[in-house]
């Protein structure tokens, strides 16, 4: 006889079934709503994290739009944050820097790049301005995040230090001066004092009156160093090939250096012409070549110059040891490398200060006047060097394109430089 099991048993065991399923789903419950709980602390503390941070967070697109600020953002430039939204950051970068701002977001949301550091005027709202480190950031297709912070206390001090440097520098600079002027006043003095003396002898008094014009024309040398070094020297400036000056006076070159060094020179082809001082230009070849002797002393070693014809970007150009910082463009450049001792940074730092010299011989006006000789010609200086590598010295230099005459004049009407000029925009 066959048993039939009690509909109440299957009953009970789906009971128990749903009420195993209830447990789990009302544990599950409970996780969720832990996770959610953490969820909104986690949000709570990165809204705070990210609205109170002790720098600016800016979303922009790619036609300088503001899609998302912090509080911290608002603060620094004066306003309250809904109205930063949907407002062009433009209207808070410096008229001087708006085309820097263009070019640096231009190159972030086109390249994609993920990291790029810049410095920049900004203004607040009420029209106060300050300095800001930038980050800009690639967020995602189309726009990018700007972090700033104001470094107008930084500014200052680097003003301040600079300022300090400055006055160290024209210390030892009038000391230098005094110092050689007046042993060149003596030699001077002494040899007419000498003649003289000895007027009835004419050999001796030729021989007098020589060493004191040698002294004089020691004396314009240095003060022709000087103003050079100033930019108040006198240049004229017209169409040059550097390639057809440096093969040129190769052997003047060859001469200032020791047969233990090799001289090379690599001029590049196609180099266009330059708008410069041919004697200029030679000199301040002269004071490179001149330095990286020195620097290779009697070891062998070897001194290259190099031509050329490049693109540089505002990033690099930003880099030029010169005052004035050229546009982005093309330039020609020419440099000089050695395979010397190099230099350390208090050295490399203090360059193109007058009168600092790691010589035993010399005053210490070569890299200045070569410092002033292309500030004035407009151009820009670059220096790579470090202890036992060897120094990298690059020059770069207008291109000459059209003969439109050009004079500037300094201060008391003292003529620096006539140019033909260019179209290049400075």
């Amino acid at each position: 006889m066959t048993t039939t099991k009690p509909a109440n048993d299957d009953l009970d065991i789906c009971l128990s079934e749903l009420k195993l399923h209830q447990a789990e789903l009302e544990k599950q419950n409970d996780q969720m709503r832990e996770m959610l709980e953490q969820l909104e602390t986690s949000r709570a503390m990165y809204s705070d994290l990210y609205d109170f941070a002790p720098v600016g967070y800016l979303t922009i697109n790619d036609s300088c739009s503001i899609s998302d600020a912090n509080l911290t953002a608002a603060n620094l430039l004066g306003v309250e944050r809904e109205s930063l939204l949907m407002h062009s950051i433009l209207t808070h970068i410096d008229p001087e820097d708006l085309n820097a701002f263009r070019i640096h977001v231009q190159q972030i949301i086109e390249t994609g790049v993920r990291r790029h550091e810049f410095e920049l005027r900004m203004l607040r709202s009420d029209g106060s301005g300050f300095w800001a480190q930038l980050e800009a950031n690639s967020v995602w297709k189309g726009e990018c995040r700007l972090v700033f912070s104001d470094i107008s206390l930084h500014k200052k001090a680097e003003q301040e230090l600079l300022y300090l440097n400055k006055l160290e520098s024209l210390g030892r600079m009038s000391s230098g001066i005094a110092h050689d002027f007046n042993n060149l006043l003596q030699s001077l003095l002494g040899n007419l004092e000498l003649a003289l003396m000895r007027s009835d002898d004419q050999k001796s008094l030729r021989k007098h009156i020589c060493q004191a014009v040698k002294a004089a024309e020691s004396a314009a040398k240095l003060s022709g160093l000087m103003l050079s070094y100033s930019g108040r020297g006198h240049f004229v400036g017209k169409p040059l090939d550097l390639n057809t000056l440096v093969t040129g006076c190769s052997t003047v070159l060859s001469a200032c250096i020791p047969g233990s060094i090799q001289l090379d020179i690599n001029a590049a082809d196609g180099v266009p012409p330059v708008n410069a001082d041919a004697e200029q230009i030679k000199q301040v070849l002269v004071s490179l070549i001149s330095n990286s002797t020195e620097a290779i002393g009697e070891e062998k070693g070897n001194v290259t110059i190099t031509t050329g014809f490049s693109e540089f970007d505002q990033t690099t150009l930003n880099n030029s040891r010169l005052k004035e910082k050229l546009p982005a463009g093309r330039y020609v450049w020419i440099e000089v490398r050695d395979s010397g001792c190099g230099m350390d940074s208090d050295t490399l730092y203090k360059l193109f200060d007058p009168f600092f010299t790691t010589k035993f011989t010399g005053r210490g006006l070569g890299m200045p006047a070569t410092h002033g000789i292309i500030s004035a010609h407009r151009g820009a200086i670059f220096v790579e060097s470090k202890p036992g590598s060897g120094t990298t010295v690059r020059i770069l230099l207008p291109i000459f394109d059209h003969p439109e005459t050009a004079s500037t004049s300094m201060p008391r009407g003292e003529k620096i430089f006539t140019a033909q000029q260019s179209d290049i925009h400075f």
